[in-house]
C-alpha cells in the first residue's frame, strides 16, 4: 500500500540520506551540508513553519519525499523519488488540501528532461527561466545552469484532479 504522510524533525535523517547521493549536485542546485548543519537548518526551519515535508512510503518505508519551502511569498516545491507522476499528486494533495496554499512553483534544470518531460503531461504554468551559478565537487568548481521554473494554482489541481489520480499510483493519505 502507498502512503503520504506529513513528516517531521525525527524524519529528517531519512531525507538527508535520500538526498546524500552523489546525483544530488546534477539535480539539485546547491550542495548538501554536513549533516550537523542540516539537521539544525531543517529542524529550524519546520519549527518556524516555512517548511514543510511529506513521505510517499510503500508498506511503511518511505520511498521519496517532497519539500515545501515558503520564500517570499511563494510556496517552491523540490520532490526526490522514482515516482515522479506519484509525488507530483503526492504534492498536489499536500499542498491544497492539507495546507490550504493557493500556488505552487517547481525550479527544474534545464537539463533533468524526465521531470520536464512529465510536467508537459499535467496543466501546469511555464513561468520562465533564470540561469544560477551552481557549485561543482570537481574542478572548474562552479557552473552556471539554467533553471526553469513551472507553477499551478490550487483551483487548476482541483480541476484537472481525475488527470493527476490516472497518473499516480493508488494512494492513501494519512494527515
Amino acid at each position: 500500500m502507498w502512503t503520504l504522510r506529513q513528516a517531521g524533525v525525527t524524519d529528517l535523517r531519512i531525507i538527508y540520506d535520500f538526498e546524500n547521493v552523489p546525483i544530488r549536485q546534477e539535480v539539485l542546485d546547491s550542495e548538501l551540508p554536513p549533516w550537523p548543519e542540516f539537521l539544525k537548518h531543517q529542524t529550524k526551519a519546520l519549527e518556524e513553519g516555512t517548511e514543510k515535508y511529506f513521505f510517499l512510503e510503500h508498506s511503511g518505508i518511505p520511498q521519496g519525499f517532497a519539500r515545501l519551502s515558503h520564500v517570499s511569498g511563494l510556496w517552491y516545491v523540490t520532490t526526490w523519488g522514482r515516482w515522479l507522476k506519484t509525488l507530483i499528486y503526492c504534492v498536489g494533495l499536500a499542498a491544497f488540501d492539507y495546507l490550504k496554499v493557493p500556488r505552487l512553483v517547481w525550479n527544474i534544470r534545464e537539463s533533468n528532461k524526465r521531470w520536464i518531460k512529465v510536467y508537459e503531461k499535467y496543466p501546469f504554468q511555464f513561468l520562465g527561466e533564470n540561469s544560477v551559478f551552481v557549485t561543482l565537487n570537481k574542478p572548474p568548481y562552479i557552473g552556471v545552469t539554467k533553471i526553469l521554473y513551472y507553477g499551478i494554482e490550487a483551483e487548476t489541481f482541483y480541476q484537472n484532479r481525475e488527470l493527476f489520480i490516472k497518473y499516480s499510483l493508488p494512494l492513501e493519505v494519512r494527515w
